[in-house]
């Protein structure tokens, strides 16, 4: 069987799916009323945009509430005509504790034209905009968002927007927009919340330029039509701050210029700063030929597991996939669009999966876009030879590019982009690992965008730019899982205890940031169904106390001569825990670059008599790329608003070798023609490179 799969014909299959923004983009507009009061914010426009009157009226107190409401219906009546009125909801208008006395609020907002006031709820976003008079030209713009709403996302966002001609004939947006966290995890001593994003109210005027904003980009994207949708990475330490917006029509626009529907809410950074590449990702996700799985609106529950996966991921997460087998001639899957594919419940229903093919050298899979997706991205599974290039992977439950059993080799994946790997429920290592048994949970949480379980792979000039553990993983297992166990029996192509001692044939020119854990991660063992005491780790479980860590050697034998396995050209940053954590012997990063992050490198070595270097390299612990302000609020509530970047001191970048008891920092190298930006990062790297010699 032959199979081919989408190349473009009008656009060619060497057309542009992700570029690069060359300058930075900052969000400019701030909240004209920063109040935290709850209750009713308003804010009042002149029709030219200037601001006019901006208040906040206590609706819901306990006991100023009535005069509260009555000074509210007072100031809109007596508003002027022709102003244009916005208001946001913040927490409780307090119509739930005293109903018969909101009618003069719910009728003052009605003759506004708010019909859905009635039904706002406790901690509810709304948010409305509307001009007053008795018969305006445009009518009112109104969001109400129901906490049942079946959203998949953590907060509840209302956005209302009134678009006019200024006094000049500009087109100008008045836009309200009020956010309401959902899923906040308790924390007793601080909270710390991007500014402009949950439990926030913002009113702002955005003139035609900032609603549709022209951006630059570096490679030419004239083959990008309107009404086709992008997604920009975050570069910040929150991978949610990337934003999908829709093209509009830009005749004025050149070859590498783009213009989309409404403003961004974040700022995207598009700059090498302190020879930190932290420019942001812009990747095509609409291609031509659209694969979509059906799904159900809401979530439902027939049998036990779909009881279990609506509690936990609160949606169908039931899509379509497609599956290739062994003993087909050819297989070239190219520029096609994969939307609410995969399963959850079902192991080896994924977005795109080879599945047990053994060696397809000359078959690939090229500029797709898989986003939605509710189990993966792509999985290579008992397959070698496989070329996996230039696809973007969006918003996806488990890990994204999945090497499945620890036998997979001489695989390519180049130029690929993932953002937003979401912890998922089919084995240990995508599970939360409060969603494992209690004596299960350390062997659980390694969700990773790029799952590496074998290493003679190719893995260049990838980007694993969001996801909610880390971006890179390597773990490997001294046995073959799943089929492949018995399938190597036949082809003995990986030997027992080989993965462990196996060199990364090439690691070079990947880029992780914006993770909430760690960047790259090379740690540990995968169970292949074994014992560690008295407890059982399934397969695909981490193991922790088993002995032996990842140590090149040549042959890949415990006995084998030591190999240098080199990873080269890596870019880290934004990273929440730490940009590269390394557990293992014969590593040498070098030419790399790490910024950002509280930690840059850490050495966790424990692989007998080898080492594991750091050369060329640049360590930056605070670049030019701010970020996004945060909110810091204290035990005892008190706020301070600040430009606060995750960690403990992330001005003071550092590089951390972990050792045994006992045992001296020897062994973990930072060497010549490292540039390092940090004074407390400078004092440690002293201390590595003096311990050496010890």
């Amino acid at each position: 069987m032959t199979f081919h799969l989408g190349v473009n014909p009008t656009r060619g299959p060497m057309e542009k799916y992700r570029v690069k923004m060359p300058r930075s983009l900052f969000q400019k507009n701030r909240p004209l009323s920063k109040e935290r009061g709850e209750g009713i914010h308003i804010t009042v426009w002149n029709m030219d945009g200037s601001e006019f009157d901006a208040t906040f009226f206590a609706t819901e107190h306990p006991e100023g509430g009535a005069s509260e409401r009555l000074g509210f219906v007072e100031y809109v009546n007596e508003l002027p005509s022709d102003k244009v009125v916005g208001m946001a909801v913040h927490h409780d208008i307090g119509n739930t504790k005293e109903a018969q006395e909101w009618e003069s609020v719910y009728s003052a907002i009605e003759d506004l034209g708010g019909a859905a006031i009635r039904s706002v709820k406790t901690k509810e976003p709304y948010a409305f905009v509307a001009i007053k008079g008795d018969s305006p030209a445009i009518g009112p713009s109104e969001h109400h968002v129901t906490r049942d709403s079946g959203t998949e996302e953590d907060t509840l966002k209302a956005i209302a927007r009134l678009k006019m001609p200024d006094t000049n004939g500009n087109q100008i947006t008045f836009v309200v927009s009020r956010s309401v966290i959902i899923s906040l995890p308790f924390l007793p001593l601080s909270v710390v919340t991007p500014t402009g994003s949950p439990n926030e109210a913002r009113f702002k005027v955005v003139p035609f330029y900032v609603e549709y904003p022209t951006r630059n980009v570096l490679d030419d994207v004239t083959s990008w039509q309107p009404g086709d949708q992008i997604v920009v990475a975050s570069t910040d330490f929150n991978w949610e701050q990337a934003e999908v917006k829709t093209i509009v029509e830009c005749p004025e626009c050149s070859g590498h210029q783009v213009r989309v529907e409404s403003e961004f809410e974040y700022g995207h950074f598009g700059e090498v700063t302190y020879g930190v590449d932290e420019r942001a990702e812009v990747a095509l996700l609409t291609r031509n030929i659209k694969v979509e799985g059906s799904v159900e609106d809401s979530c439902y529950g027939n049998t036990d597991e779909e009881d279990l996966l609506c509690t936990r991921l609160g949606r169908d997460t039931f899509g379509g996939h497609i599956k290739i087998l062994r003993d087909h001639k050819s297989v070239h899957i190219e520029g096609v669009e994969l939307y609410h594919m995969g399963q959850q419940a079902f192991l080896g229903s994924y977005p795109l999966h080879f599945h047990m093919c053994d060696d397809v050298t000359g078959m690939w899979l090229r500029h797709n876009s898989i986003h939605g997706s509710f189990s993966r991205c792509v999985t290579i599974h008992g397959t070698d030879g496989l070329e996996v290039s230039d696809n973007v992977c969006f918003k996806h439950l488990g890990h994204g590019f999945f090497l499945e059993d620890s036998v997979e080799q001489n695989n390519t994946l180049h130029r690929n982009l993932g953002i937003g790997t979401q912890f998922g429920h089919l084995i240990l290592s995508d599970r939360k690992p409060d969603w494992c048994q209690s004596d299960l949970r350390k062997s659980c949480g390694a969700l990773s965008t790029f799952w590496l379980t074998h290493g003679n792979n190719i893995v260049t000039d990838n980007v694993a730019g969001g996801s909610d553990k880390f971006g890179f993983m390597y773990a490997f297992s001294d046995v073959p899982l799943g089929p492949s166990f018995e399938r190597q029996q036949e082809r003995q192509t990986v030997a027992n205890f080989s993965t462990r001692y196996t060199r990364i044939k090439e690691f070079s020119g990947n880029t992780a940031h914006s993770n909430h854990h760690t960047g790259l991660n090379i740690e540990g063992l995968i169970s292949h169904g074994m014992y560690e005491g008295d407890v059982y780790i399934p397969e695909n479980g981490l193991l922790q106390n088993t002995p032996g860590q990842y140590s090149a050697r040549d042959p890949p034998t415990a006995d084998g001569q030591k190999i240098e396995t080199v990873l080269e050209r890596l870019t880290f940053y934004k990273n929440e825990e730490a940009d590269a954590w390394v557990r293992g012997g014969n590593i040498v990063i070098k030419q790399s670059s790490f910024g950002d992050s509280p930690i840059g490198f850490i050495s966790a070595h424990n692989a007998g008599d080898s080492s594991c270097d750091v050369r060329d390299s640049v360590f930056i612990g605070q670049t030019d790329n701010l970020g996004q302000g945060f909110v810091y609020r204290n035990r005892t509530g008190d706020l301070s608003r600040q430009a606060l970047e995750r960690g403990a001191n992330p001005h003071l970048l550092s590089v951390h070798c972990r050792l045994q008891p006992g045992r001296l920092c020897k062994r973990h190298r930072v060497l010549s023609g490292t540039l390092v930006r940090g004074q407390l990062l400078l004092r440690q790297i002293l201390q590595l490179v003096l311990r050496r010699h010890v």
